[in-house]
């Protein structure tokens, strides 16, 4: 369409010119502003209408479509109505290219921009030669009058002085939507939204009263589907002989499109505002002689303007020192002259007491017919970005520094063998002994035939699965030795995805390979060792268990009270004899145990266990030991214990150890078994009172033959056996044993044991003290 000014963004100016051109009705821009009032845009349809191609047209005044028959009076009218800015509507007769003549109705509409001033003229011509010439013959020919009528391109009706309509032709039936019929039974005021029937009203009045002889406005219409249509209406009363007004003839023309357009540009020009103020970068556009006609705040901020209407008008000379403000100057204008864009130009702006670093573009502004009217312009603050990439360049340096100095290989390794884009560090010289070239002349052949297909298969893996490439493998150096190296390299892929190059580290680990084996001869040998250990045990155990059970049997068969053979004194050395005999036999036992759990013989008959009476023997087997030292032992079951897949020798076991511990090292005090069901795992926690366990001696009270601390056997006795035999049977159950401690205060052992087994009807809960002796069953 027409110029538009340096204050709108050609992307508007661009989609007005669209609808401008795709509309069916013709249409032409003119320019009251320029002398002669000459047309500056016009579109297809008027081309189409006229004849005249766009070259023909544009710069002329709409005269030259006039002939020498052109009615005096209607120009002087159109004339008169672009002198004082108002819409005027004639009908003249004109003539196409190729001379022949036709009715034209001119429509003109002013255009006002936001400030109130007028810059263009709309002026849409309809062809209404059939109507003025059914008019012209209205009296002789009434047939070929409706027939004009009804065929009119706009909507034409008779209304009446009530606002009935007496007479509608099709096309405002097509306007509205409703048929004749529907029509002639309402009246304008029905259709008229109302927002604007209070203007159409006034304007029926001063017509009525003879203050003017027509009118024409833009008002609404709802349509029979409750759509919305914009109209051009342009109403005229007919009155008859004596004066009298008969009925009003109405031209309704459909403005849709125009409106929706202007529409469109309103809101897009506020919506381009809005944006313009959100963007944190600056952004700005200037007129032809470089003055500021928009900004944002980001650009007022730079500039140090309190806000962006504060900088409108003004030059770079008002805020920058004279030679910048020169340079941008000349930068601009030479845009405005040659329409090339400047993109990203490094500039250093003064920005209060300090500097940035900004990447500054300009490009031109064009007009709807191409013509440059001024800039927009942006900028970016990269100072934080320069300040990085100084910053990245030290570290680049410190770390190729650091490279060159560890004692490692880095490589950077294209995959296409053309590519020469590598990088090896000097370390290749200490390492390998070879040059930079000898380095990459050798890759294929530098690795030990033996090692190739597994790395190669590697190489395939990590390409496939984009995982870290690490392995290990021999290569051979210039001297022709082979060195073992560890080699981990990650594939980086171009912004296509393909793969583009290996950046990898190698290291020496010939020393590391040779110790591994050196430990794994050592490893073997001790694991014999350790073999032939346990055999030894097992074997020793074995041999010395049937002398104890000879002498446990006959101290037992002294002191039987049937025979009385003995004195006290005697009876006091026997029972000796029997205690020592015991013990030493449970420490043969934990040793046997021992050993074949360390040589993996211990077999567990898992069967479906009642938990809870195992938990209830191991329980009466101490029950005595912690009676005889007035210890209550207390046990709490919040709910029914489920049956578990286990050996119940084994765990009665483990339970016995953790028990007679707690008794053991308790002198006041109280023992507390509590039991948890979870979802997964039963919880079974045994809670003295007694010395607990320092923290040093925490982290190894389930290895072998520890104890707590020095001395603790001889003044407790024990092995120090029973807690690591306990650890490893939980485990082959599947389980986990822990305990914490704090000296003074107790000791709390925790096993869990995984609910694998619903064979047994699980045992009720139950809150049990075992404050008095039971009937000790056999322990193992």
């Amino acid at each position: 369409m027409a110029d538009d000014d340096a204050s709108e963004p050609s992307l508007l100016a661009a989609r007005r010119a669209l609808a401008f051109a795709a509309s069916p009705i013709s249409m032409v821009i003119t320019d009251p502003t320029q002398p002669d009032n000459p047309i500056v845009d016009l579109n297809l349809a008027f081309e189409r209408l006229t004849g005249y191609a766009r070259g023909e047209a544009l710069g002329r005044n709409c005269r030259f479509l006039q002939g020498p028959d052109a009615d005096a009076t209607v120009v002087a009218r159109l004339r008169d109505a672009v002198a004082e800015g108002r819409s005027a509507v004639a009908t003249i007769r004109n003539y196409r290219n190729d001379g022949a003549p036709f009715w034209n109705e001119v429509r003109i509409t002013p255009l006002w921009d936001a400030d109130g001033r007028l810059r263009q003229f709309l002026g849409v011509q309809t062809d209404v030669t059939a109507r003025v010439e059914a008019e012209q013959t209205v009296q002789a020919q009434e047939a070929d009058s409706r027939a004009a009528f009804v065929h009119a391109a706009i909507g034409m009706a008779l209304v009446a002085l009530d606002g009935r309509w007496l007479r509608v032709n099709p096309a405002l039936c097509r306007l509205t939507g409703y048929a004749e019929a529907e029509l002639l039974t309402k009246t304008f005021q029905d259709m008229t939204h109302p927002d604007d029937l209070a203007a159409d009203l006034a304007y029926v009045e001063q017509l009525l009263a003879g203050v003017i002889a027509s009118y024409e406005m833009e008002k609404r219409y709802l349509r029979k589907d409750g759509a919305i249509v914009w109209v051009l209406l342009s109403v005229a009363l007919a009155r008859d002989p004596a004066g009298r007004p008969l009925h009003f003839i109405s031209q309704i023309q459909d403005i849709t499109v125009r409106k929706t357009v202007e529409a469109e540009l309103l809101a897009e020009r506020d919506l381009l505002q809005r944006l313009i103020d959100a963007l944190p970068d600056p952004v700005w556009v200037k007129d032809a002689a470089s003055r500021f006609v928009r900004l944002n705040q980001a650009t007022a901020r730079q500039l140090g303007a309190p806000s962006p209407t504060a900088a409108t008008g003004k030059t770079d000379f008002d805020f920058y020192p004279a030679a910048l403000a020169e340079e941008f100057y000349v930068d601009e204008q030479r845009v405005l002259t040659t329409g090339d864009g400047l993109l990203n130009k490094l500039e250093r702006l003064p920005v209060g007491a300090s500097a940035i670093w900004s990447l500054t573009s300009v490009v031109p502004l064009r007009g709807a017919s191409g013509q440059v009217v001024g800039i927009i312009g942006s900028g970016k603050d990269i100072s934080a970005q320069r300040q990085a990439e100084a910053a990245l360049q030290r570290s680049e340096a410190e770390y190729r520094t650091l490279i060159e100095q560890l004692p490692i290989l880095v490589y950077r390794q294209p995959v296409n063998p053309a590519e020469r884009r590598r990088y090896v560090s000097p370390q290749v010289g200490q390492l390998y002994g070879y040059t930079l070239e000898e380095w990459h002349a050798t890759r294929l052949t530098r690795m030990h035939p033996d090692d190739a297909p597994h790395v190669w298969a590697e190489v395939a893996r990590t390409d496939a699965t984009g995982e870290l490439f690490r392995v290990e493998y021999r290569e051979r150096t210039a001297d022709g030795r082979y060195l073992w190296v560890h080699d981990e390299a990650v594939l980086i892929r171009d912004a296509t995805g393909a793969p583009d190059y290996w950046l990898g580290v190698k290291l020496d680990i010939t020393d590391r390979k040779r110790i591994e084996q050196e430990l794994q001869v050592a490893k073997e040998t001790a694991e014999a060792a350790n073999r032939l250990k346990g055999e030894f045990m097992a074997t020793m155990s074995h041999e010395l268990r049937t002398p104890l059970n000879a002498i446990i049997g006959y101290a037992t068969l002294l002191l039987d009270p049937r025979a009385d053979s003995l004195t006290a004194d005697q009876r006091q050395d026997v029972e000796l004899i029997l205690r020592g005999g015991r013990r030493l036999l449970s420490l043969i036992n934990d040793v046997l145990d021992l050993s074949r759990l360390e040589a993996e013989r211990l077999p567990l008959q898992r069967v479906p266990t009642d938990l809870a009476a195992v938990l209830d023997e191991a329980l009466a087997d101490i029950a005595p030991l912690a009676a005889a030292k007035g210890l209550p032992l207390v046990v709490e079951r919040s709910t029914a214990l489920p049956p578990i897949l286990a050996d119940g020798d084994r765990l009665r076991q483990v339970f016995v150890n953790l028990l007679s511990n707690a008794v053991k090292f308790t002198d006041a005090g109280q023992v507390v078994v509590r039991a948890v069901v979870g979802k997964a795992a039963v919880e079974i926690t045994v809670r003295d009172t007694g010395i607990g366990i320092p923290p040093t001696a925490l982290p190894h009270i389930f290895d072998d033959f520890r104890q707590a601390e020095t001395g603790m056997t001889r003044k407790y006795g024990g092995s120090g056996l029973g807690l690591a035999i306990s650890k490893r049977l939980v485990e082959l159950h599947g389980g986990t044993i822990a305990a914490t401690s704090e000296p003074g205060i107790g000791s709390v052992f925790m096993v869990r044991l995984p609910r694998n087994a619903t064979a047994i009807r699980p045992r009720p809960p139950a809150t049990r003290r075992f404050g008095a002796p039971r009937r000790a069953q056999r322990q193992r």
